[in-house]
């Protein structure tokens, strides 16, 4: 099973996005949304946890959801489209707000600068967008068990930081921004290293589909080192976490279109 056939899975998307957090998602972008607007598009809008509560609160605004799973739609209260980024079938600034979350990090390479010109494009006044805040992208370091080869376990390609979050357009300007979701200490990648290097211990997750061979058992240990030396590599990675400060998970800003 592929990470693309993972997610056409009914089963997950019944759980999906069930956490109190994501309930914090909705309030902060419901608290952002602009008053002057009368269309949004919810881009990769999942099972539409986010648009169905933004469509019950603001009726009079005509809402829409696109997302490249249709088994997600079946969920989403709003008229929805199969489509994904970089291309989309609306013309340009066809909606007054586009909303784009926990997307942009899953984008491949050949696609991320599209992607964000396709987002400035069909967006007419407005973006709201989320992403993963400071994530060290190799915490989630996942071994696969067959072809031994790592990947990030939830499939984040690019991490963001507030600077890189706030300048992600060239049309639209940072108007607002949030920090929302549960506050954890970001395990420094040095730490990280130390783990997969010296410890041979990688990110343990029951929902894993390898990208290259389409397996989905991770793998936690891919070697193992003397035992003395990974339990005071153990330590070390405790101690530095430890030093990190609590940091909320997600970035979500709203930007206004600069010549609007």
């Amino acid at each position: 099973m592929t990470r693309s056939n993972a997610f056409e899975d009914d089963a997950l998307w019944q759980e999906y996005g069930r956490t109190e957090d994501y309930l914090e998602r909705i309030d902060a972008v419901q608290r952002m949304l602009p008053e002057d607007i009368s269309t949004l598009l919810d881009v990769g809008c999942g099972r539409g946890d986010v648009i169905n509560a933004l469509q019950k609160n603001n009726s009079d605004v005509r809402a829409m959801g696109m997302d490249p799973f249709s088994e997600a739609l079946q969920f989403v209260e709003t008229p929805s489209v199969v489509a994904s980024l970089p291309h989309t079938p609306f013309q340009s600034r066809s909606f007054d707000l586009v909303i784009c979350l926990e997307v942009l990090e899953h984008i491949k390479e050949s696609d991320y600068q599209r992607s964000l010109m396709e987002l400035q494009r069909i967006a007419g006044r407005y973006l709201i967008i989320g992403v993963p805040f400071k994530e060290n992208l190799m915490h989630k370091q996942a071994i696969c068990f067959d072809c031994r080869k790592v990947s990030h376990a939830d499939d984040h390609l690019r991490c963001f930081d507030e600077e890189r979050a706030a300048g992600l357009f060239d049309q639209f300007a940072l108007e607002q921004k949030a920090l929302i979701g549960v506050r954890q200490r970001r395990e420094p990648v040095f730490a990280s290293w130390l783990r997969h290097n010296i410890s041979g211990v990688y990110y343990k997750t029951d929902i894993f589909y390898c990208p290259y061979c389409a397996c989905n058992v991770a793998r936690e240990i891919q070697f193992q080192s003397p035992l003395l030396l990974r339990k005071l590599t153990s330590l070390l990675v405790r101690v530095l976490r430890r030093m990190k400060p609590l940091e909320p998970y997600w970035w979500i800003g709203l930007y206004r279109r600069q010549n609007a």
